[in-house]
């Protein structure tokens, strides 16, 4: 009975793992971008170079968005024709687009706030950050299960979409 309930549980969100692994691509990007741009904010932040720092962050944001859109072609590309590439025949492929769209949506959102985020941390700003995360944090979980127990675990990643938008409505609120 136990086995029965895991195996019923892996197939529900196995599609959601499966889908976000077409992110995954804007995360790399993402994590290394801000490991090069952080040290330059902080020195023209030291510098008190406002001109440099918006340059910097239109800079980041716009290799974030190349990131995604290219990310976005590909996926797109083998979900359209080769989806069995990297997503088993047994799942269904219409909820597997349904989740990858989603984790996509999640993903831009994430990157667009993602050059004001490392500004932040590049000034030192953590406690305004660590708000943040925590009121998103909470609307995350609620709406996460709320959409899980409603429309079931694809419809869940609303949840998080909508966690990233309040992270990320506080830290540009937070960086003007």
């Amino acid at each position: 009975a136990v086995g029965d309930v895991l195996d019923a549980l892996r197939d529900a969100f196995a599609p959601l793992a499966a889908s976000s692994l077409l992110i995954r691509p804007i995360t790399v990007v993402m994590n290394a971008l801000t490991e090069f741009e952080r040290p330059q904010m902080a020195r023209l932040i030291a510098n008190d170079d406002r001109a440099g720092t918006r340059r910097s962050v239109r800079f980041f944001r716009s290799m974030l968005v190349l990131s995604w859109a290219g990310t976005l072609a590909a996926a797109l590309a083998l979900v359209a024709l080769r989806p069995g590439w990297i997503f088993p025949s047994r799942y269904d492929l219409t909820e597997l687009r349904w989740a990858a769209a989603l984790w996509m949506a999640v993903a831009l959102i994430r990157l667009l706030r993602m050059p004001e985020s490392t500004l932040l941390q590049s000034a030192g700003a953590f406690r305004p950050l660590a708000f943040a995360s925590i009121w998103s944090c909470g609307i995350s979980i609620a709406l996460v299960l709320c959409l899980l127990l409603l429309g079931g675990p694809v419809w869940s990643i609303i949840g998080a979409l909508c966690g990233e938008i309040a992270f990320a409505l506080f830290i540009w609120r937070q960086t003007q």
